[in-house]
């Protein structure tokens, strides 16, 4: 993460913003000391579609878990479970 200092922050924040957009990070500096992160809003992004690949791996397991207990349940809880894992995974687009 490159350091910019406040003043060429205010003189070139367009600049910054562009960049900023296409993924870089920068600290602004005021007399030396870190005041501010300017970062690109993907960020969180990538963290949310990061989360939601960890979701479904989850899934994956649970409906193997859930699979072979409804095997050898006959209440049918685990698959009504797995009708709500599915259901979400399809809405979540997972």
């Amino acid at each position: 993460m490159k350091t910019i200092r406040a003043v060429e922050a205010r003189n070139d924040l367009p600049k910054l913003l562009d960049r900023a957009s296409r993924g870089e990070r920068f600290t602004i500096a005021r007399y030396g000391r870190p005041v501010a992160l300017l970062v690109p809003v993907e960020t969180d992004q990538a963290q949310a579609r990061e989360a939601v690949a960890r979701i479904a791996e989850h899934r994956r397991h649970i409906k193997g878990v859930l699979g072979s207990a409804h095997s050898i349940s006959s209440r049918g809880s685990p698959l009504q479970m797995t009708g709500v894992i599915d259901n979400w995974c399809f809405i979540r687009g997972a």
